[in-house]
C-alpha cells in the first residue's frame, strides 16, 4: 500500500519523516498545502539543512512540508511532471517517459524516489554531487490548438496564443520543468501527496551522465518550438518562386529518407513519430512532429542534440551532406517548389519581423571561490571599486603568478610518468571599448610591477657599483699583470694571482614584467631570465596580427615554443651573436576587443583544422557579459586584502631559482584521472568543431598548472603534495573557461547567426537601403560581413525571419533580384 499523509493510525506522521529527511542532508521547511509555500518565512536567509527543533519552532500554523532545492539540500534537483492537460495524454506522458529512460539506462528510473501530488502530478527526487545543480528550467510543452490569438483558459490556467510553423494558433502548457538551486518543491508528508517509488528521506545520488539522460528524455516531449530556432537552410532558385525546400516542409515525408539511412520508425503517438537512431537496439532517439520538425535528443548522431530541424533541413544534411543549395535543387527537379507563380513579391503582406535567435552562447559568472583565498578579497575588492568584471582581474592576477612562477616549479600529473608541466598562462580578456579592460588587468599586475620597481632600483645601484669595481680592477689590471710575468719567470703558478684579481661581474637585470617588444628583444631577456617573465600588451590584436604577417615565421615559432616553458630556444643572428635559452618560458596577457576576436578566430581556424594552435594556447580566454548595473563605489582600497596578497607575490619571488617538482596527493590525483578521462572522451567525441577540440586539448596542461598556482598562492612555501582543494578549484576553472571558449569559438561555430546580427544592426540604423542588390550590399566592406558567403547566409536567415526579402526588380532592361526590407523596419528607422 503506497504511503501517504494519513494512513498510520489517521495521524500525520510528521515528525518522524521530517527527522528522516533532515537527517538525509536536505534542507526542510514548514509549508502550506492550499498555496504550496512557506508563506511568511524568509527561506532565502536559510543556507544550510536545519535541525528537527528548529523546524518545530518555525512549525505553527502549517500542515505541510516543502524542501528547498539545489546546493542547500546536497545538490538535490526535482523533476516536476505538472498535471495541466488532458488526464488520459498526461498518463501517456508518464509512461512513456518511464520507458524511454529505461531503454536508456536499465535501472535509472528504479533507483528514483517518486511522489504524487495532490493535483495527480510526478515528483522526481534525485541529487547529483557531481555538478552545480542549476536553477529551474522548462523542459517541455504540450500543445493545444485555440481559435485565435490573446489568452486562453485550459484545465485552470491561462495561456497566451502563439503561432506554430503553419501559422495555427496554439497555447503551449508547461508540462515537464525542474526544480533545481534556489527553487522549492512541497512533498510528502504534506496532505494529499503521496510515495509512489523509493523513499523520500534516501534519496538517491546519481551521476551526472544520469541527470543529463533523466533531463534529455524530459526535452524529447516537448512540443513547442520557437520558429527562429528552427534550423530551415532554406534555398531559393529564383527570388519570385515558392521555395523547394519549403514546400518540401510542407507537403513532403522525410520517413523515407530517414530509413534509408538507418533511423528507425518506433511509433506514432498523436502528432508525434519516435525515431530511433542507427546502431541503437532499443528505445528512441528522435521525434518528428506533425511530419514538420525533426528533433533529437540522443548523442552520436550527425544532428546537433535539442535543437529543431526542419524536414527540409534533414534532407539535406543526410542527402546532400549540408549543402542546403544542392539539396534545393535536387528537390526542384522532384517537383517541389512552384515554377510558375508570378505573384510579385511586393503584393504579398508582410509578416512581422521575428526575434533573432541568441549569436552567443551563454556563460556563467565568474564566482570568486575559483580564485585563491589569498586573492579573493584583494580582487572582489578591486571588481566592486572598478564596476568591472571579476573575471578580468582573476585572468589577469592568476598570469601574472604564473609568469612569476615561470621555471622555477612544475608539477607532474601523472603518478607514474614524469610528464612535466611548466606553469606558464596565456590569458585574453575580450569586451568591448571602455569596460575597464585595461585598468582591471593593470591593477592585477600590480604585484609584478611592484616587483619590476624594485629589480629597477637594485639593477641600478649593482651598475653603479659595477662601473666602480671596473675602474679598480682597471687601474691594478697592470699590477697584475706584473705578478703573472714575475710568477712565469720563477716558475710558479699564476693561478692565484689570477683568482686574487678577478674581474667584477657584469650584474643582470632581473625582469618581471615586458610590454612591447621585439621577439629578438625578448629572447636576450629571457636570456637573462631563465625563470620566466611575463608579457602584457594592452590590446593583443597588434601582436596576432603581426605574427600574421609573411616574414614573420621566426617570431611566431618562437611564442609557440615559449608557450610550452620546457623546450630549449636557440638563435643566431648577425649583430647578435648565439642566444641560448635551456627552457623558454613566458607567459602572455592582454585584451582584446570582440569584433577583432571573433574576425580573427574565423580567419585563424579557416578550413577547420585550428592552424598550428596559436590562438588556442589562450586558455585563459574570457568574454564575460557586461552588467547592466552601475554605481558609484567611492572608498579607499582594501590594504590589508592587497597587502595579503602581494605577500604570496613576494614569497614566491624569494624562493631559491631552482625547480621545484610537484605531484598531487592521493585525493587530489583521483580527481584529475576522473576529469581528464571526461576530457579526453569530449575531445574525441567528434561532436565540436576541430577548432574548438583543439582548445580543449590545451587544458591537459592547464588544470596541473592552475592547482599549483593556486595552491601556492596560498601556501608559498608548499613543500608537500598538492591538495585535494586546489584541485577541485582547477578543475572548476576548467568547466568556466569551457563556457568562455564556446563563446569565443561561436564566430566558427555560428558564424551565420553572428554576421545577421551585424546586418540586422545596419538594418535598424537605417544603412540598408530598401531595393539593394547583394553586390551592392557586399561593397559597403562591413566588418564581420566582408565574406560574401557569410554576407549571403546572413542575408538567408534574415529572410526565414521576415526582416527582408528577394525580389525580382522589373524595371527596364535586364531584371535583377534586389533586397526589400520589411516596411515595419524601415518604419522605425
Amino acid at each position: 500500500m503506497p504511503q501517504t499523509a494519513q494512513n498510520v493510525n489517521n495521524e500525520f506522521p510528521q515528525k518522524d519523516i521530517i527527522r528522516g529527511i533532515i537527517n538525509a542532508g536536505c534542507l526542510c521547511l514548514p509549508a502550506k498545502s492550499n498555496t504550496k509555500r512557506p508563506d511568511g518565512i524568509k527561506w532565502s536567509k536559510f543556507k544550510a539543512p536545519i535541525s528537527l527543533d528548529q523546524f518545530n519552532n518555525l512549525k505553527n500554523g502549517f500542515d505541510g512540508v516543502c524542501i528547498i532545492t539545489g546546493q542547500r539540500s546536497g545538490n538535490l534537483e526535482v523533476i516536476d511532471f505538472d498535471k495541466k492537460i488532458d488526464p488520459k495524454v498526461f498518463n501517456e506522458l508518464l509512461g512513456a517517459y518511464k520507458d524511454l529512460v529505461e531503454s536508456e539506462v536499465p535501472g535509472l528510473f528504479e533507483k528514483l524516489a517518486i511522489e504524487k501530488s495532490q493535483s495527480g502530478g510526478r515528483h522526481i527526487f534525485y541529487k547529483c554531487s557531481e555538478m552545480e545543480i542549476p536553477g529551474n528550467q522548462e523542459l517541455a510543452f504540450a500543445k493545444v490548438a485555440v481559435d485565435g490569438p490573446g489568452k486562453h483558459e485550459y484545465y485552470g490556467n491561462t495561456y497566451p496564443a502563439k503561432q506554430d510553423l503553419d501559422g495555427q494558433w496554439c497555447i503551449y502548457p508547461c508540462v515537464i520543468e525542474t526544480r533545481g538551486e534556489g527553487g522549492l518543491i512541497v512533498c510528502y508528508p504534506t496532505p494529499g501527496y503521496e510515495l509512489t517509488q523509493g523513499d523520500i528521506e534516501q534519496i538517491p545520488d546519481i551521476s551526472s551522465s544520469e541527470r543529463d539522460i533523466l533531463i534529455r528524455c524530459s526535452e524529447a516531449f516537448t512540443q513547442f518550438f520557437e520558429p527562429a530556432q528552427v534550423v530551415t537552410g532554406g534555398q531559393k532558385l529564383s527570388s519570385d518562386e515558392l521555395r523547394p525546400g519549403d514546400d518540401f516542409t510542407q507537403r513532403g515525408d522525410i520517413l523515407p529518407t530517414l530509413e534509408k539511412h538507418g533511423w528507425v520508425i518506433v511509433s506514432t503517438v498523436g502528432i508525434r513519430t519516435r525515431i530511433r537512431r542507427p546502431g541503437k537496439p532499443q528505445g528512441w532517439s528522435a521525434t518528428l512532429t506533425e511530419g514538420k520538425v525533426f528533433y533529437v535528443f540522443s548523442t552520436n548522431t550527425e544532428f546537433e542534440v535539442k535543437k529543431p530541424y526542419s524536414i527540409f533541413a534533414v534532407y539535406a544534411m543526410l542527402e546532400h551532406g549540408s549543402d542546403f543549395k544542392a539539396a534545393a535543387k535536387d528537390l526542384a527537379a522532384q517537383g517541389y517548389g512552384d515554377r510558375k507563380a508570378n505573384i510579385s513579391q511586393s503584393q504579398v503582406q508582410w509578416q512581422d519581423p521575428q526575434p533573432l535567435p541568441d549569436g552567443l552562447p551563454p556563460v556563467p559568472e565568474f564566482e570568486p571561490l575559483l580564485l585563491p583565498e589569498s586573492f579573493r578579497d584583494w580582487l572582489t575588492d578591486v571588481a566592486e571599486r572598478y564596476q568591472c568584471p571579476l573575471d578580468y582581474l582573476a585572468v589577469g592576477a592568476m598570469v601574472a603568478l604564473s609568469g612569476l612562477a615561470g621555471t622555477k616549479f612544475s608539477v607532474k600529473p601523472k603518478r607514474k610518468d614524469d610528464w612535466p608541466v611548466t606553469p606558464n598562462l596565456w590569458g585574453a580578456v575580450v569586451g568591448p571599448p571602455g569596460v575597464m579592460k585595461t585598468p582591471a588587468l593593470s591593477e592585477a599586475i600590480r604585484p609584478l610591477k611592484r616587483l619590476e620597481v624594485q629589480a629597477q632600483e637594485k639593477f641600478k645601484q649593482e651598475s653603479d657599483q659595477y662601473e666602480q669595481d671596473k675602474q679598480i680592477f682597471q687601474a691594478i689590471k697592470t699590477e697584475r699583470d706584473k705578478e703573472i710575468k714575475k710568477a712565469h719567470r720563477e716558475g710558479k703558478d699564476p693561478s692565484e694571482i689570477l683568482a686574487k684579481y678577478q674581474p667584477p661581474e657584469e650584474p643582470k637585470h632581473r625582469r618581471y614584467l615586458v610590454n612591447d617588444t621585439t621577439v629578438e628583444a625578448l629572447a636576450e631577456i629571457l636570456q637573462d631570465n631563465p625563470e620566466g617573465v611575463c608579457a602584457y600588451r594592452d590590446e593583443l590584436i597588434g601582436l596576432l596580427k603581426m605574427l600574421d604577417k609573411e616574414g614573420q615565421e621566426h617570431s611566431r615559432a618562437f611564442y609557440l615554443e615559449a608557450w610550452n616553458g620546457n623546450d630549449s630556444y636557440s638563435s643566431d643572428r648577425i649583430g647578435r651573436g648565439h642566444v641560448h635559452i635551456p627552457q623558454c618560458c613566458l607567459s602572455l596577457l592582454g585584451g582584446i576587443q570582440p569584433g577583432r576576436l571573433q574576425s580573427y578566430v574565423m580567419e585563424a581556424v579557416k578550413g577547420g583544422e585550428g592552424d598550428d594552435g596559436l590562438i588556442q594556447r589562450f586558455q585563459l580566454l574570457v568574454w564575460p557579459d557586461i552588467s547592466r548595473d552601475w554605481k558609484d563605489v567611492d572608498r579607499w582600497p582594501d590594504t590589508q586584502a592587497k597587502n595579503r596578497a602581494f605577500v604570496a607575490f613576494d614569497s614566491l619571488d624569494l624562493r631559491p631559482p631552482e625547480n621545484f617538482s610537484f605531484r598531487f596527493d592521493d585525493e587530489a590525483q583521483d580527481l584529475f584521472i576522473e576529469w581528464r578521462t571526461k576530457l579526453e572522451l569530449k575531445i574525441r567525441a567528434g561532436e565540436d568543431h576541430p577548432a574548438i577540440e583543439a582548445h580543449f586539448s590545451k587544458y591537459r596542461s592547464l588544470v596541473p598548472s592552475l592547482a599549483l598556482l593556486i595552491a601556492l598562492a596560498d601556501n608559498p612555501h608548499l613543500e608537500e603534495k598538492i591538495p585535494l582543494g586546489a584541485m577541485e578549484q582547477a578543475t572548476a576553472w576548467a568547466e568556466y573557461l569551457e563556457a568562455h571558449a564556446r563563446r569565443v569559438y561561436s564566430a566558427v561555430t555560428r558564424g551565420d547567426t553572428l554576421a545577421a546580427e551585424a546586418l540586422a544592426k545596419k538594418i535598424r540604423e537605417g544603412d540598408v537601403e530598401d531595393g539593394i542588390t547583394l553586390r551592392a550590399l557586399r561593397r559597403k566592406n562591413w566588418s564581420r560581413l566582408d565574406d560574401y558567403d557569410l554576407l549571403k547566409d546572413a542575408v538567408g536567415l534574415l529572410e526565414d525571419l521576415n526582416w527582408l526579402r528577394y525580389e525580382k526588380e522589373q524595371s527596364t532592361g535586364r531584371p535583377k533580384t534586389i533586397i526589400r526590407i520589411n516596411p515595419s523596419l524601415l518604419k522605425k528607422n
